[in-house]
């Protein structure tokens, strides 16, 4: 017998989740969002495709016919980067599946011609155990290669870029990128969906410039700085459902949540007169900046310090009115870096201005609900409600109910001599001769396990 039939090799191991049916998307869309998931899911019972091991079983018993795997692309160690799962998922260790033949990502092979002219010194690893840890997803928003979070973090990689400080710049220059970063969550308790203490820029070194990276969805540009503030691909079909809103053209809109432009943009190029904007976060107001000055929109930016009033450029035009920016160089999108509690106080915009009023803050935008009711056109307006809810039919059915319920009591409350109104029919209320209906729900992604960010379009005006 040949000396290699007698070699035992060892098998890669990877941490994997075991999920049933009904879970898979949720644990997925978790997994993804932390930059963890390993691209391969099978069916757990008697699948030849995961050999038995001594922490996990491939045999379904007890109802696990219809349980599944899910693999990581973190080692057994990292654990502590899995992000919170949903109750009854369970966490293996299973052997990492062999990665077929065939074409290989721009990633790999740059990472793989850069092992083969550098192999790794002893006590650095070899290139196989490399290759089998190298991350294998990246996003590429220009000019930066986004990594997911644990990548290039075992001991053997962090040896291996440590002896060869050439590594990370041949992989930005094999890429076309300037920049390499490793991702990171969203910090929890951030009130300006800024990144967490953990993003890190991997190349260049001792970079003191503030990056600025870049995405064009739909044809509509955006920017961000990713070290300040962050950027959501998950919102692309929202937004264009968004932009085909026919209701927008002419008008004017309120978005009371702006971040770097998400919806902004999309109320732009559907025919918005102009936006009015709020955003606390100055790096993501800068970002709306730059990203509307891509796609050749003018905007103007009013400091929590400066003085501002509705009549300054509006000269008493309302949420019908029609104009083309005379007087006010053109500008599409006014944005205030300041609370959107001062929109109605502060800067004086009047009741029923706003044809439609976006309302777009996770994991609840009900801080802002009082002032949309305030904005919003009492003949023929429209709000977008942005909510986390049980991603259920009961949790959307109840959320659907408590919006309408709330709205039509906050515009009731700010129109002096309308009185009374009764419930007609689910999701729906009235006043004397104003209806609040909930006219449509969307589910636009799931946030986290058995959470879906959903988008409630209320409808304001006379009943139909």
């Amino acid at each position: 017998m040949d000396d290699n039939d007698e070699e035992v090799r060892e098998v890669q191991e990877v941490l994997a989740i075991s999920a049933r049916r009904s879970q898979l998307k949720g644990v997925k869309t978790c997994l993804e969002g932390a930059g963890c998931f390993g691209k391969h899911i099978v069916r757990l019972n008697n699948n030849p495709a995961i050999p038995p091991s001594p922490t996990t079983t491939t045999t379904a018993t007890n109802g696990d016919e219809d349980r599944y795997i899910l693999h990581t692309t973190l080692s057994p160690d990292a654990s502590s980067l899995l992000p919170p799962l949903p109750e009854g998922t369970r966490i293996v260790s299973v052997p990492a599946l062999e990665v077929p033949a065939g074409p290989t990502s721009p990633l790999t092979a740059a990472i793989a011609s850069y092992l083969a002219a550098h192999p790794p010194e002893s006590g650095a690893g070899d290139i196989k155990t490399l290759l089998s840890t190298a991350p294998r997803r990246s996003t590429t928003y220009p000019p930066m290669l986004q990594l997911p979070a644990d990548a290039f973090t075992s001991a053997p990689w962090s040896a291996y870029i440590s002896a060869h400080p050439s590594f990370l710049p041949h992989l930005a220059h094999s890429l076309n990128v300037s920049h390499i970063v490793r991702l990171a969550p969203i910090a929890a308790a951030s009130t300006i969906r800024a990144p967490g203490p953990g993003l890190t820029i991997l190349h260049p070194e001792n970079n003191d410039t503030t990056l600025w990276a870049s995405a064009t969805q739909h044809g509509i540009h955006q920017v961000w700085a990713p070290q300040h503030t962050m950027f959501s691909r998950g919102n692309i079909t929202e937004k264009a459902r968004v932009r085909a809103l026919p209701r927008i053209a002419g008008k004017t809109v309120v978005d009371l949540y702006a971040g770097i432009g998400y919806f902004v943009f999309s109320h732009v190029a559907a025919g918005a007169r102009r936006v009015y904007a709020w955003e606390i976060n100055p790096w993501s107001v800068e970002g709306l900046v730059r990203g509307a000055a891509r796609n050749g929109w003018r905007t103007r930016v009013v400091r929590e310090d400066e003085a501002w009033t509705w009549g300054d450029d509006e000269a008493g035009v309302g949420a019908g009115g029609v104009g083309d920016g005379e007087g006010d160089g053109g500008v599409r999108i006014v944005v205030f870096q300041e609370s959107n509690t001062h929109a109605v106080a502060k800067r004086g915009l009047p009741r029923g201005c706003a044809a439609h009023v976006n309302l777009g803050l996770l994991p609840s935008s009900r801080q802002g609900w009082e002032t949309a009711a305030h904005l919003v056109d009492r003949k023929g307006g429209a709000l977008h409600v942005h909510e986390n809810v049980a991603d259920t039919g009961e949790g959307i059915g109840e959320m659907r109910g408590v919006v309408v319920a709330e709205m039509r009591a906050l515009v009731k409350a700010g129109d002096a001599g309308e009185e009374g109104g009764t419930g007609k029919g689910e999701g729906k209320v009235e006043l004397e001769g104003v209806e609040v209906r909930c006219t449509h729900v969307q589910r636009v992604k799931t946030f986290a396990p058995g959470v879906v960010h959903a988008v409630f379009d209320i409808e304001v005006g006379a009943p139909p």
